[in-house]
């Protein structure tokens, strides 16, 4: 079934960059270095234990993780049996957000709904309730400890419960609560886990290791080229690749790239991503065809189901310039394009016999200005950590 997709923008917006002392940034590599589920696991762990072995009222699940580049999206594990009265907590450590929603609840899933603020949702089967977006840099949310890395729900009646996630639709849990019989320990729950998350990431990697290591490179008419980059990788239901294949890419003035997004997770291409300001879910495309280094460029989103799955655009300075995806730069889906100073390509003929101009180098910034762009990155990655500005994806069945 084709998946329809939608984006909502949370936190306090990319506006707010002003606000956040320069001081406080070590630059956006630095500001946000994704965590591996292998800490994640071992911090939920230490959360759970603190006092000792776990009682059988209470267990931990990891939900999500990954690492640098890659998103792992499961609940781990995918099903667990616990007994009636049991209070359940998810612990999301990594940047990409997500939910635990139950049923099928009125309004946008990615904020709380139907919950109470303070306390662990009493869920009896019959109630649809959503936890919101959550996760690190995120606000905390109802039925979570202040570091908004946690939701809580206790099971008052036995049954079997599905739950998914609302902005990764192949994201399924399944909650099996009983009266009486044998139930998961949180040793189970953590072996269970952790084994389950390493398939899914060596399944994530597997795709990376196919991605491509090099741009396509086509011979334009006009003695120019065109080098191709992949966006993401393909469809997988453990997660996503979020990576441009390369990363880096060395062109010459007058030269093209052309950005591919072949799978269903939506992504951008944006430089000067300071300046971007409101919802990247619904700004369209801006800057280009042309880039010399100034200025904001947004290839609005592209992707499957998308209004185009490619973006191009002509680098007319030499420089070097980063860019990154505003959806994913938090976990890592940053890139580069190194522009020399190229020769004019000799003119050609046109139909008319009339030779065209040669192309327009602009008079944009040099590579001098990379380290005033990363700057800017360190503030972005910032808002998406320290003032909780993120954007994710939200993804539908139709």
């Amino acid at each position: 079934m084709h998946k329809s997709l939608r984006r909502a923008l949370v936190g306090v917006g990319l506006a707010a960059a002003g606000a956040v002392p320069l001081l406080a940034l070590a630059g956006f590599a630095a500001a946000d270095t994704p965590t591996s589920t292998a800490t994640a696991t071992s911090s939920a762990t230490a959360s759970a234990t603190a006092t000792g072995t776990p009682a059988a009222s209470a267990v931990t699940l990891q939900i999500g993780g990954g690492e640098t580049g890659i998103t792992v999206d499961l609940f781990e594990p995918s099903k667990v049996t616990v007994k009636t009265g049991t209070t359940v907590t998810w612990v999301n450590s990594f940047t990409e957000p997500h939910t635990v929603t139950f049923g099928n609840p009125q309004g946008d899933p990615t904020t709380p709904l139907n919950v109470t603020p303070g306390t662990p949702v009493q869920y009896d089967g019959t109630q649809s309730f959503s936890s919101g977006l959550f996760g690190p840099g995120y606000p905390p949310v109802p039925g979570a400890p202040p570091s908004g890395t946690q939701f809580s729900v206790t099971f008052t009646k036995a049954g079997n419960y599905d739950y998914f996630c609302a902005i990764h639709p192949d994201m399924k849990g399944e909650m099996d609560v009983v009266d009486s019989g044998t139930v998961d320990t949180q040793d189970d729950i953590n072996a269970r886990a952790a084994s389950e998350y390493a398939a899914g990431l060596a399944s994530l990697k597997a795709d990376e290791a196919k991605a491509p290591t090099a741009a396509t490179v086509t011979n334009n008419a006009d003695g120019t080229k065109t080098y191709t980059v992949a966006v993401g990788g393909p469809d997988n239901p453990n997660g996503a690749l979020v990576q441009y294949f390369p990363p880096s890419v060395s062109v010459s003035t007058g030269d093209t790239v052309k950005w591919v997004s072949n799978t269903h997770e939506p992504h951008t291409v944006t430089f000067n991503p300071q300046l971007f300001q409101g919802d990247p879910v619904s700004a369209g495309p801006t800057g280009g065809p042309t880039f010399d280094g100034t200025g904001l460029v947004n290839s609005a989103l592209i992707g499957e189901g998308y209004a185009a799955t490619d973006f191009s655009l002509k680098f007319t300075k030499a420089g070097e310039y980063h860019y990154i995806c505003l959806l994913h730069a938090p976990s890592g889906q940053l890139g580069v394009v190194t522009v020399s100073q190229g020769t004019t390509p000799p003119p050609t003929k046109t139909a008319t016999g009339e030779a065209p101009q040669p192309p327009n180098t602009g008079t944009g910034t040099s590579s001098s200005g990379g380290n005033s762009l990363w700057v800017g990155l360190g503030l972005l990655g910032a808002l998406f950590v320290i003032s909780g500005a993120g954007v994710v994806a939200v993804k539908r069945h139709n």
